[in-house]
């Protein structure tokens, strides 16, 4: 439950919030102006790549592209309709769409957590989303991050509410919209959410058979022949927008087969740290979602700020659970992660040489501080270890056919 109760607080404090959250949406409107009136350049990539698929020409090989199309032609499909219209206009919908959604996630956010939603709980996350900037990057950039971090809280919301259907079907058009999202399908899949892992591929396959049925599957094999594998470089990986792991350790050494190495141990030393925990200590799923949405950001080696955005409900969570414990140094870590997050170097070529670069991995920093505040309520450290090394006694005592003396002297005293 949300026990952030901003409602009883003095008038004064509420009156300040409310304030502070007309002006942060107002500059917000004025940067939208600028960012509709100017240019989106992912947005643009979208937007040229699907119209170069519906009249029937690659989509990948556009010069005038701002950068490589790395999304697999069956994506484009969310695209088409605005690929119908003037590049201008269909721009400014995308924008004005994707801040949007901000409200929806912090929403959804709530919904998800309590039943009840504080009106200024809401003003005051809303008004510390839209500052940070990977919300700034996302919408100058006209990344669809956003959109589909929505579309996912939305399955996850459908899935907490046992309407599996609903949360499989909402997660494939997810991972449609931004593949990455597929390493979710993994929480489900230790879970053994068989029904929502079978519905979640009916969007991405429906989507693949009109694409490939409309505009052949010519753009479906240059995609894997040529796109694919310019995604598995690792060169280049330092530059400050990536801040995942790869990015971190790219910031550390030049060496490429050393980048290569040290990021394959760690993320799978990460995965599996994640999944044993999910596996063994059965807990709240508000904190497995959480944890595995941070962990999807240290591990991707292509993490780029305006992901971060996805850190919306880890933070939102972690600060609901603070209201509630009251820990002093809880709060100042998880303020410390915003922070971090929510900072970015405008010129961060002035700290490009070592050990100086490493002032450049902050929003890596702050995703670890709340990837570690979500493992420490996740699981209470001082007493973690002891219940695993109890329950693990007791599972050897019962494939012996122990009697339930000897059981009953390894049970964890009630409340522990």
């Amino acid at each position: 439950m949300i026990n952030i109760r901003l409602s009883n607080k003095p008038l004064i404090l509420r009156i300040i919030i409310v304030i502070f959250s007309l002006a942060i949406i107002l500059l917000t409107v004025r940067s939208l102006f600028q960012i509709i009136t100017t240019l989106a350049p992912d947005f643009s990539v979208f937007w040229t790549s699907t119209h170069d698929l519906i009249n029937y020409r690659n989509p990948y090989t556009n010069p005038t592209l701002f950068t490589i199309n790395a999304y697999p032609p069956s994506t484009f499909i969310y695209f088409i309709p605005l690929a119908l219209i003037p590049y201008k206009v269909a721009q400014g919908i995308f924008v004005i769409l994707s801040f949007l959604t901000i409200p929806g996630i912090v929403l959804v956010s709530l919904k998800t957590l309590s039943k009840k939603v504080n009106l200024y709980q809401f003003l005051l996350f809303l008004s510390l989303v839209l500052i940070s900037f990977p919300t700034k990057f996302t919408l100058g950039m006209g990344q669809v991050n956003l959109v589909a971090f929505l579309i996912l809280l939305s399955s996850f919301y459908f899935y907490k509410e046992e309407k599996p259907e609903m949360s499989g079907i909402f997660l494939g058009a997810a991972c449609l919209l931004k593949p990455a999202l597929g390493f979710i399908l993994l929480l489900f899949v230790l879970k053994r959410k068989w029904k929502v892992i079978l519905y979640s591929f009916l969007v991405p396959a429906l989507a693949t058979i009109l694409i490939a049925s409309g505009f052949g599957i010519n753009p479906f094999v240059y995609w894997v022949k040529e796109i694919i594998p310019q995604l598995s470089g690792i060169i280049g990986r330092e530059v400050y927008y990536n801040q995942g792991i790869m990015g971190f350790i790219s910031r550390l050494t030049p060496n490429l087969t050393t980048r290569v190495y040290l990021n394959t141990a760690i993320s799978i030393v990460l995965i599996l740290f994640t999944s044993f925990f999910t596996l063994k200590v059965k807990k709240n799923e508000n904190l497995q979602f959480a944890l595995f949405v941070t962990a999807l950001l240290l591990v991707d080696t292509l993490s780029w700020q305006h992901h971060f955005v996805w850190l919306i409900f880890p933070f939102i969570l972690l600060a609901e659970y603070a209201s509630r414990v009251k820990k002093t140094w809880f709060w100042v870590l998880l303020f410390l992660a915003y922070l971090l997050v929510s900072w970015n170097f405008k010129t961060p070529q002035a700290f490009s040489v070592f050990p100086t670069s490493l002032v450049l991995s902050n929003t890596h920093y702050g995703a670890i501080i709340v990837y570690l505040l979500t493992f420490w309520v996740y699981i209470p450290l001082e007493t973690t270890w002891e219940k695993l090394k109890i329950q693990g006694k007791l599972d050897q005592l019962k494939r012996k056919g122990s009697n339930w003396l000897e059981l009953l002297s390894l049970q964890p005293p009630p409340g522990s």
